[in-house]
């Protein structure tokens, strides 16, 4: 078993998920049957053989997680939470005429009121899936930090930065407002290297070196991008290839280029969900890997990818190098299972406080339910099975409960202290609202 000292905490003081299967992630592949974890303060402080644990803390709060999978909170590396109200608006429209005719239009139409619902939205399907930690990349980072604080999520936040500069105030503020904030972070923020100017690129670049933030950018997502001098070279050559740096997509890099990412200690958000809708290709993982360069799983925007789904994701970043003939650098589900989760944390800069059930990191975790029949049959003692049933046969309608920092924000597969019903109404109204106000409707 792996606990803490239990002396130090008043077993009246902790709570403990009790009876389930408990898949760390670290070690990579472990399954504890019939297992316990122990959260005191927001951290675990023991997990291991449910006996052991319950014998421990005989006073703490007990949660029967029994038929139960306990495993940790999903990390999605690369999204646009706000772009939430136009699921699914942009149809079948190639990635460069969809930005232009659908996407951006938009976004020039948004305001205060719609930005808040949207993100509101997006933490709702996030939280509901699974997610615990998610970098964003959107306008108003800060009234979108104050709605994903509301809802007690992780997330690194970075404004949706095309041929203005307006979004880096924003950063400035928040590097202020939130130091020290548990939750919430800021990043510097790029569309990308051909929606932004000359200036408005360096002036990032001379941000990132003076501030040390992250860079979030979507980078070679398409052939024509690379094509036209705007990928991965060009992104070394500003000085914002850099340590901490997400690095959305990379489908079309080459040896040099992930060398050169490694070199600098950036890492890559692998989108395949949206790489396949838009046709754009699919990032090479073994090349990615094989070079040692963090990478994590990123659902891009429900514009592109219609649903924040981490089962979908998995599955579809196991499977697809499969289909382009790539090697199988995923072997199995427990390593589809850490990209989700550890290698997102990573990605992140948070690995050392989540992304697995470890002693004295964050209690981020789900809770999984494998009762339907999309389960069955299923060997509990198995741990293999059951490692196969989360990633391949999962679905967020299994998510039963969802922890950040011990704090339920999911309780019997809904919101807990959110109201669903106002989320979805209003969300509904602020999406006709902007749709209107852009000529899209």
């Amino acid at each position: 078993m792996r606990r803490a000292e239990a002396s130090l905490h008043d077993p009246a003081s902790v709570t403990l998920l009790s009876g389930g299967a408990i898949i760390p992630v670290a070690p990579k592949g472990l399954v504890i049957h019939d297992g316990a974890v122990a959260i005191a303060a927001g951290r675990i402080v023991a997990l291991g053989p449910r006996a052991l644990v319950e014998a421990d803390y005989p006073g703490a709060v007990r949660i029967d997680c029994t038929g139960r999978v306990i495993l940790p909170g999903f990390v999605n590396t690369h999204v646009h939470a706000g772009m939430s109200l136009m699921r699914s608006m942009a149809g079948d429209l190639p990635l460069l005429e969809r930005l232009r005719r659908i996407v951006w239009p938009f976004m020039d139409a948004l305001d205060e009121a719609a930005a808040r619902a949207a993100m509101r939205l997006g933490c709702m399907e996030m939280a509901l899936a699974g997610y615990t930690a998610f970098a964003d990349m959107f306008p108003m980072i800060g009234p979108g930090g104050e709605e994903v604080r509301r809802f007690g999520l992780r997330a690194l936040l970075a404004p949706y930065v095309r041929d203005e500069a307006d979004g880096f105030a924003e950063i400035a503020a928040a590097g202020t407002e939130w130091r020290g904030d548990a939750l919430i972070r800021p990043a510097i923020g790029l569309q990308s290297l051909y929606a932004a100017s000359e200036a408005v690129l360096e002036r990032a670049a001379g941000l990132a070196t003076e501030s040390g933030l992250p860079v979030h950018v979507h980078i070679a997502e398409h052939r024509a991008e690379v094509e036209d001098g705007m990928g991965v070279a060009r992104l070394d050559a500003l000085g914002l290839l850099r340590a901490g740096g997400i690095l959305a997509h990379c489908v079309h890099v080459n040896e040099a280029e992930l060398a050169r990412i490694a070199e600098t200690g950036a890492g890559i958000s692998h989108n395949p969900g949206s790489n396949a809708k838009l046709g754009t290709g699919n990032a090479d993982l073994a090349r990615i890997q094989a070079h040692g360069i963090a990478v994590g799983l990123g659902t891009d925007s429900v514009a592109a990818n219609d649903r924040h789904d981490p089962f979908a994701g998995m599955r579809m970043a196991a499977l697809l190098p499969r289909r382009y003939g790539m090697p199988r650098v995923l072997t199995g589900p427990a390593d589809v299972l850490e990209l989700a989760t550890l290698g997102g944390a990573r990605l992140l800069g948070i690995a050392a406080q989540t992304g697995s059930l470890e002693i004295g990191k964050w209690a981020d975790l789900c809770v999984l339910r494998l009762d339907d029949p999309r389960h069955e049959p299923l060997d509990w003692e198995n741990g293999a099975q059951l490692l196969a049933a989360v990633v391949f046969c999962g679905a967020p309608e299994d998510v039963d409960m969802v922890m950040v920092g011990g704090h339920a924000i999911v309780r019997d597969g809904a919101l807990a202290g959110q109201d669903g019903a106002e989320i979805l109404a209003t969300a509904s109204m602020q999406s006709a609202r902007v749709l209107s106000r852009a000529g899209l409707v």
